[in-house]
C-alpha cells in the first residue's frame, strides 16, 4: 500500500523531471479569418497546468487552446505549447535561457503559469508522511515527529516562495530579453484544494488543508502580483477569482466522504483543473487580451 501511494504522490507532484519530449507546438488552424492575414503567435509557458495534466484529450482541452480558439475568431492564431510537467519558476528560466522555446522570440502572445510547483513538492512529501503516520502498522511516527515534519514542510513551502520571489524579475527580464514587445499574460494560482477538507491533527492543534492551501495560494499570488506590477505589456489572469468558490466543480481534488482514510483514492489529491476548469481558465485568458484590436 505504501508503495502504491507514494507512486501516486509522485505523478501528482509532477516534479519528476522536465519531460522534454512532452514539450511539443502545435499550429492551429484558422477558423474565420482572413487567409491573408499574418497569424498571431501564441506561446504557452509554464508548469503542468500550461501542458495540460490529467486531461483526456491534452491538446485538444488545454486552456491554450481554449483561448486560441477564441482569438482565431477574428485573426488566425499559431499555438505553441512549452508546458512542462513540475516545472518550477528556477527551471522554467533554465529552459528559456537554454533555447528550449525557440518561438518565444517570434510570440506576439505569451501566457505564463508558474509558481505552484515551488510549493506543491513538501506539501506532498508531508501528505505521505502523515497518512504514514496515520495508518502504518506498525507505527512509523510518533506525534512529536509528525509535528516536526510540519514544521519542516513549512520551512521548505517558505523557501519556495522566497525563491519565486526571487525568481520573478529574472523570468521576466529573460522573457523580455528574447521577445522585447509580446504581450505577457500571466496567470494567478488557484487554491488546489479548496474542496478538500481534511483536518490535520498537528500536535493536538487542528490544521484544515484548504485553508493551509490557501494561504501558501495567496502568498503566491502577492509574489506575482507584486513581480508583474508596473510591467508594460503585461496583464493578469485572475484565475484565483475565477475558481473561488468553484472547487468542486474545476478541481479533481474533492473530499470524498470522510477524508483522509485508510482506503482513499489519491485521485481524490490530483491538485489539478479538470476540462471544464480548463475551459474556465482559457476563456478568461482569450478575454483578458484581444489581439489585433
Amino acid at each position: 500500500m505504501k508503495k502504491i501511494l507514494l507512486c501516486a504522490l509522485a505523478l501528482f507532484l509532477v516534479g519528476c523531471g522536465n519531460n522534454a519530449d512532452e514539450t511539443e507546438s502545435a499550429e492551429t488552424i484558422p477558423v474565420s479569418s482572413s487567409a491573408e492575414s499574418e497569424p498571431v503567435v501564441y506561446v504557452s509557458l509554464g508548469d503542468s497546468i500550461a501542458r495540460g495534466y490529467g486531461l483526456s484529450d491534452i491538446p485538444g482541452e488545454r486552456f491554450s487552446t481554449v483561448a486560441g480558439q477564441i482569438w482565431e475568431e477574428s485573426v488566425p492564431v499559431e499555438i505553441y505549447n512549452y508546458g512542462v510537467d513540475g516545472q518550477t519558476s528556477t527551471e522554467l528560466i533554465a529552459m528559456l535561457e537554454d533555447g528550449m522555446a525557440p518561438a518565444l522570440a517570434d510570440a506576439d502572445i505569451v501566457t505564463v503559469s508558474i509558481g505552484a510547483n515551488n510549493v506543491l513538492g513538501p506539501a506532498f512529501s508531508f501528505l505521505y508522511d502523515y497518512y504514514i503516520y496515520l495508518y502504518a502498522d506498525p507505527p512509523q511516527y510518533t506525534a512529536r515527529e509528525i509535528a516536526e515534519l510540519f514544521r519542516i514542510f513549512t520551512a521548505e513551502a517558505d523557501s519556495g516562495c522566497a525563491q519565486l520571489e526571487e525568481d520573478m524579475p529574472l523570468l521576466l527580464k529573460t522573457i523580455r530579453g528574447i521577445n522585447p514587445d509580446c504581450q505577457i499574460l500571466f496567470l494567478t494560482l488557484y487554491n488546489p484544494y479548496e474542496a478538500v477538507n481534511t483536518v490535520f491533527d498537528i500536535d493536538g492543534l487542528p490544521v484544515v488543508l484548504s485553508a493551509l492551501s490557501d494561504t501558501y495560494v495567496t502568498r503566491i499570488n502577492d509574489i506575482i502580483l507584486t513581480g508583474t506590477a508596473e510591467t508594460e505589456n503585461l496583464s493578469l489572469v485572475d484565475v484565483y477569482s475565477a475558481f473561488k468558490g468553484r472547487g468542486q466543480e474545476l478541481l479533481y481534488a474533492v473530499t470524498p466522504g470522510d477524508f483522509p482514510s485508510s482506503e482513499m483514492d489519491m485521485a481524490y489529491m490530483d491538485p489539478h483543473p479538470n476540462a471544464k476548469g480548463h475551459l474556465v481558465i482559457g476563456k478568461l485568458t482569450a478575454g483578458t487580451f484581444s489581439p489585433g484590436k
